[in-house]
């Protein structure tokens, strides 16, 4: 059973209809330029493409960024859909200049995933970001930093310290945390210096607080989840609350207040691998959904605050309410692909999409036609960039 996707792909036109029938079309159709980009990025001939068609899909900017993330990943698959790991980072670019972004969101979306995915150790991953800084300057490589999950890298560094028959009790996370102290203490000076703040968090924050017990539901339905997988998960929140105090730190394109780069390539990073999800498992779903909820959750308080701020263009504030609807509408997809095979070994999918159907809404108030509330927010979007455009902050 699959659900067929529609192609990677962007287009400039508003949407105008949100009937009964909008909910089966891809809102985001495509030029011809960006369908032929898309088409031989799934075929692997990214290197092949001249500037000059990448620079009529994206702009000219964004071209050396093209290049140096298409260098890096290349010859890299995504375990989900197989599809070339630089077609996510080029369709997020896609689907950000779409909604209105300008060259930076766009470079910062086509860099997102470079250093996690080409960095196989942390002094890999510290020598590209420096590298990110060198050639795209220190805001675009802050922006990388603070899209790169760092404490994923550290505790996937430990992964073999850990014994993977730990219980889930309280007791295991000093195992882990010491497998951490062990590794900053092995890393050259330089290395364990660049991580100091990650390891700060990690070993005075994160873990001393952390659920071990909260994985243990899961480990009885999934053999392959360990105390050490669930803690690796749940890291996702530290490095989601990072994202929502670096945009109070330090001024963005459209805003001297409030930098939301980052911000808005998560959400477009976490729209992609929802719609992406392998679709017969549900742990692919389960875990992808976990980290969606734990962004949303995470920045939930700067989202509010936000809405009484000054701040001339926000679009975080519907990219936000945006994810929240593109998780009930993946899931009622999901859910209407499944409905005539719920009496097979499908049933068990079927109930859980049922289930997270009926949570989703009910936890983020989205009404009965989400796909019409994402052809709302797409445009709200638009507008409030257009604006920026205009009144630049």
């Amino acid at each position: 059973m699959r659900i067929v996707r529609t192609t990677r792909c962007t287009c400039r036109r508003p949407v105008r209809s949100t009937s009964r029938h909008s909910r089966r079309v891809d809102l985001f159709a495509g030029t011809s330029n960006s369908q032929r980009l898309s088409m031989r990025l799934m075929r692997g001939e990214a290197a092949e493409v001249p500037d000059a068609d990448v620079a009529a899909v994206l702009g000219p900017e964004p071209v050396a960024a093209f290049r140096f993330a298409e260098e890096r990943l290349r010859g890299r698959r995504r375990r989900t859909t197989d599809e070339p790991v630089f077609c996510h980072s080029a369709d997020i670019a896609m689907r950000a200049l779409d909604f209105g972004y300008g060259p930076r969101t766009v470079i910062a979306a086509l860099l997102h995933d470079v250093v996690e995915e080409a960095a196989p150790d942390p002094e890999t991953m510290a020598t590209l970001l420096r590298e990110v800084v060198r050639r795209f300057g220190p805001e675009t490589g802050r922006d990388v930093r603070v899209l790169t999950n760092r404490y994923s890298a550290l505790m996937g560094a430990i992964r073999r310290d850990v014994p993977p028959d730990l219980p889930f009790v309280d007791g295991s996370r000093e195992v882990v945390a010491a497998a951490l102290r062990d590794l900053q203490g092995r890393l050259p000076d330089e290395v364990a210096q660049a991580y100091t703040f990650e390891f700060h968090q990690l070993l005075d924050y994160f873990l001393p607080r952390a659920n071990v017990a909260r994985g243990a539901a899961r480990a009885q339905v999934d053999r392959g989840h360990s105390v050490f997988a669930e803690l690796t998960l749940q890291t996702y929140r530290v490095f989601s609350e990072d994202m929502a105090d670096d945009a109070r730190s330090r001024p963005g394109p459209s805003s001297n207040e409030f930098c939301e780069t980052p911000l808005v390539v998560k959400c477009f990073d976490l729209v992609d691998n929802l719609r992406t999800a392998e679709v017969v498992s549900w742990r692919a779903l389960d875990r992808i959904l976990l980290k969606s909820e734990m962004f949303l959750d995470a920045t939930f308080y700067l989202h509010e605050h936000l809405h009484g701020m000054t701040v001339p263009v926000v679009t975080f504030i519907p990219g936000y309410d945006y994810l929240k609807h593109q998780m009930v509408e993946q899931m009622e997809e999901r859910a209407r692909a499944l409905a005539y095979l719920a009496d097979t070994r499908f049933a068990p999918l079927a109930d859980f999409l049922k289930g997270q159907l009926s949570r989703l809404r009910l936890k983020y108030h989205v009404g009965r036609n989400p796909v019409e509330g994402l052809a709302r927010l797409r445009n709200r979007i638009r507008a409030l960039n257009v604006h920026g455009r205009m009144f630049p902050g």
